[in-house]
């Protein structure tokens, strides 16, 4: 699906972000995470504390996760959502457009 020695924090959550706008509404309430998952994901990704130099903010703005996410467990769960959401969007893609 991807290359999974290339993606970083930062290309996962622009994928993370851009799935979310595409479905419009919580990814764990369609079951493809849970929000716990969610949660430390995009705590683990925008903290340097948590993330290190490639982390999506040079500069922590708040606490890093208890129990951050490994970045083998990021890139699972960032695929396991675009499959998802490939799998979904045929199925959606004419939702809210004019008729």
């Amino acid at each position: 699906m991807r290359n999974a020695d290339d993606l970083d924090w930062v290309d996962m959550y622009r994928l993370y972000e851009v799935i979310q706008e595409d479905v419009g509404r919580p990814m764990h309430e369609l079951g493809w995470a849970s929000r716990n998952e969610l949660e430390r994901f995009v705590r683990t990704a925008n903290s340097p504390d948590a993330a290190g130099d490639k982390a999506r903010h040079g500069v922590a703005r708040t606490d890093p996760p208890r129990k951050p996410m490994s970045l083998s467990h990021a890139r699972e769960l960032i695929d396991r959502i675009v499959k998802a959401g490939l799998a979904w969007k045929p199925s959606h893609h004419d939702e809210g457009s004019a008729a």
